[in-house]
């Protein structure tokens, strides 16, 4: 089950797709994950995710300390993603990885960023390099902002490893879905070939809580 974001004025239209409407959450929502494509326009982002997501987490040197810091990302296993936008359906082959790692400063979850608030140090700080404030991930021994772009773009960054052998690195913390949500990430954007495998069951630990909308 996936809720959507339907304007007032157009719940007619909604309805007339076979949309329900929930009269507790007062939000309409569809059932079939095969025709969510057609509800594109009132999904808040290109995939959806189903069963499970994740943040994983790995570590990286410091810029300005130089000692070592946990960081984070979001994540979903490329099994348990509909792609909205491109409709491919098997999403590991076309992209080569097995998960999909989404950095943090994208629009995440509600209950995946209050988690990161609330049990690592990830914050909204400001960049000087891009001059901006965004959330990220950050120092716990500095409290110095790790970039975005070495947390995650560069290829020997946390979250940017090609090679199958350093999966072992990345440790994953595990939240069950009540219903399917939407997710800022476009299938795609992040393509490798040989293929790897980033995603290990010996490295889950349980968070004990289940995200809804």
């Amino acid at each position: 089950m996936l809720y959507l974001n339907v304007p007032y004025e157009e719940k007619n239209e909604a309805k007339s797709m076979y949309a329900r409407w929930d009269k507790d959450k007062k939000k309409w929502y569809v059932t079939n994950p095969k025709f969510y494509f057609r509800f594109a326009k009132w999904i808040e982002g290109e995939s959806v995710a189903r069963n499970k997501v994740y943040i994983a987490v790995s570590a990286k040197i410091c810029w300005k300390c130089k000692r070592e810091t946990p960081v984070y990302t979001f994540a979903v296993k490329n099994k348990d993603l509909i792609d909205i936008t491109g409709r491919e359906t098997n999403i590991e082959e076309f992209t080569g990885y097995d998960v999909a790692l989404i950095p943090i400063n994208r629009n995440l979850p509600e209950g995946i960023k209050r988690y990161l608030v609330q049990h690592t140090n990830c914050k909204d700080k400001f960049s000087k390099t891009t001059q901006t404030t965004y959330f990220a991930n950050t120092c716990i021994q500095c409290d110095a902002l790790q970039g975005a772009n070495y947390v995650y773009d560069e290829v020997d960054s946390s979250f940017g490893r090609m090679y199958s052998t350093e999966s072992n690195q990345i440790r994953y913390i595990e939240f069950k879905l009540k219903n399917d949500i939407a997710i800022d990430y476009q299938v795609g954007e992040s393509v490798i070939s040989p293929p790897v495998k980033l995603f290990s069951e010996k490295n889950v630990t349980q968070s004990n809580v289940e995200l809804f909308e």
